[in-house]
């Protein structure tokens, strides 16, 4: 075997334990970050992982549990209680649950127009 290759081989060694040791402490801190399911709320617990039936699946849970006509101050508790933020913003009522995780947070909302 020639000197350039090597070279060559000691190099590419090099590259792919350099690549695998990074990604497995990625990995570790992936998994060191990643919420405990037991911390979300039970409005949340189980939904469907697609984004597009997020939304719909969650509204559905809080107007079976809160149906229309239901006292605010009940949802609001709910809520509160679950750990969602209460906040106002240009005149309608929302409460979020945001859950920092890696790479991305999870994030859930529900909005209250003002009258409903």
């Amino acid at each position: 075997m020639t000197r350039t290759k090597r070279i060559l081989l000691g190099i590419g060694f090099t590259l792919l334990v350099a690549f695998t040791s990074t990604g497995g402490l990625l990995l570790a801190v992936h998994f060191a970050m990643r919420p405990n399911p037991a911390s979300r709320p039970l409005l949340a617990e189980g939904l469907p992982h697609e984004l597009r039936s997020v939304d719909r699946v969650f509204a559905k849970r809080v107007l079976t549990a809160f149906p229309v006509g239901s006292p605010e101050a009940d949802l609001v508790r709910t809520l509160d209680a679950q750990g969602f933020q209460r906040r106002e913003i240009e005149g309608r009522r929302q409460s979020s649950f945001v859950q920092q995780a890696f790479p991305l947070p999870a994030y859930l909302e529900h909005r209250l127009d003002r009258g409903q």
